[in-house]
């Protein structure tokens, strides 16, 4: 039993591990969710997850609107968008929502909220563990919690980099306009 304890402790170190370096490129961010999603699947041994996104396009950008889903059996097959719905129900509010097997006729449902900015932007699901019970461990949760802040904070660092760029154009543009005021020879 501990030697599946550290066992489960390595995969999930891993996964973060392999997630966090992914980190660095910002401008694939649905790769960088779609990817995340692949790999939860297999550390975590469940039947599927999905990453569901709000509509805020100022704060998410190319994820707004947005649903990744990932299965362990048929990489093509995505999940209707009714059935992540019906999940999404479950974990309207703040905080993370366990719905065990005997609640959702034996499948276990872990909702995680994705934060940014105080405000909660998406949510992590996973449904369905494999093995015997279906039960929830604190590995999941710590796993699924820990995927959630690495999102989000590639969410925030797109975030900087868009308000970075937005006040360097800002600049420049404040500067020509200073120059054509000043100057006929240059106007325009």
């Amino acid at each position: 039993e501990y030697c599946g304890y550290l066992g489960q402790s390595y995969e999930n170190m891993a996964m973060v591990y392999r997630l966090v370096r992914s980190l660095g490129d910002i401008s694939s961010a649905v790769q960088i969710v779609d990817e995340s999603l692949r790999n939860m699947v297999e550390t975590l041994e469940c039947a599927w997850v999905a990453a569901v996104f709000g509509r805020d396009t100022d704060l998410l950008g190319d994820l707004a609107g947005r649903v990744f889903t990932a299965n362990d059996h048929e990489p093509e097959r995505r999940y209707d968008h009714e059935a992540v719905e019906t999940l999404k129900a479950w974990g309207r509010g703040e905080e993370p929502v366990i719905v065990t097997p005997e609640e959702n006729d034996g499948l276990a449902v872990v909702i995680q909220p994705i934060r940014l900015r105080a405000r909660v932007v998406g949510r992590l699901l996973m449904v369905g563990k494999n093995d015997e019970g279906g039960d929830v461990s604190s590995f999941d949760t710590q796993l699924l919690d820990a995927v959630a802040a690495c999102i989000s904070s590639l969410l925030e660092t797109i975030k900087l980099y868009a308000e970075q760029n937005a006040t360097f154009m800002g600049t420049l543009q404040a500067l020509s306009s200073s120059l054509d005021a000043k100057d006929r020879y240059t106007r325009g």
